[in-house]
């Protein structure tokens, strides 16, 4: 290839690759204006500044999520973390948030009147979820929950002073509640859904309960019966596999 050649080659080229570039600009205009028109029309403006800050807000957001996220999977996993417990005490004041007393205190009333400790347990859960200074919307208190007109009367046949303000300490309404509950265990002769409702719902409150329930096969069963044995049956199961 000669230099004329060459020379009209590289001219040819360069016309070429400046049309080109003039036709990617004016492209490029084209849809800067169609932008302005769209922004015009739709009253937006948009700048750098403000793109970079909504993009650093919605990258903190999903940062925030995932932190709650991970927080929550490491609760599930520390739930779902085997203890091993050498004695039911130990069980007991790690559920309930207990004293090591009156965790001991609650085993020996509860075996006291014939009951497995979970059961005595998972009552205290239901009624005050373990908080001695509960006070309830009809005036109940303390761990199980005991109305005047129920814990009066309970103290004075054990021989026991009456003190209302002694039912936020723990033992005293521990041995009120499992005395209340070992009553109606008694008269409804072990029956242990009878003696749930009735502890929540009063023995006249049973009897009403069970007569608008006439027509199942099991009218003593109650939304709280079943849910104080649910509990009672996984503690047990629970400090049985953990021992």
């Amino acid at each position: 290839m000669n230099k004329k050649i060459k020379v009209i080659v590289v001219i040819l080229l360069s016309i070429t690759i400046f049309s080109f570039l003039q036709g990617s600009a004016s492209e490029g205009e084209k849809r800067d204006n169609n932008q302005v028109e769209i922004n015009k029309n739709s009253d937006f403006v948009y700048n750098v500044s403000e793109i970079t800050k909504a993009q650093e807000s919605y990258l903190k957001k999903v940062k925030e999520r995932n932190i709650e996220v991970l927080k929550a999977e490491i609760k599930e996993i520390k739930k779902e973390e085997k203890k091993s417990y050498t004695a039911l005490e130990d069980f007991i004041i790690d559920e309930s948030g207990l004293s090591r007393d009156d965790s001991k205190y609650l085993i020996e009333a509860s075996e006291k009147i014939g009951v497995d400790p979970t059961l005595m347990l998972s009552l205290i859960r239901v009624e005050s979820f373990f908080d001695p200074y509960l006070v309830g919307t009809s005036g109940e208190r303390g761990l199980g929950q005991l109305m005047a007109n129920t814990a009066k009367p309970v103290a004075e046949s054990i021989g026991v002073e009456y003190d209302p303000e002694k039912l936020f300490e723990p033992q005293y309404n521990i041995l009120l509640f499992t005395t209340q509950f070992k009553y109606l265990l008694d008269y409804y002769d072990g029956d242990l859904h009878k003696t749930l409702t009735a502890y929540n719902r009063g023995q006249y409150g049973l009897e009403k309960y069970m007569a608008s329930r006439a027509s199942h096969s099991r009218p003593e069963v109650s939304i709280y019966s079943s849910t104080v044995l649910k509990y009672a049956t996984e503690y047990k199961n629970q400090f049985d596999n953990n021992n």
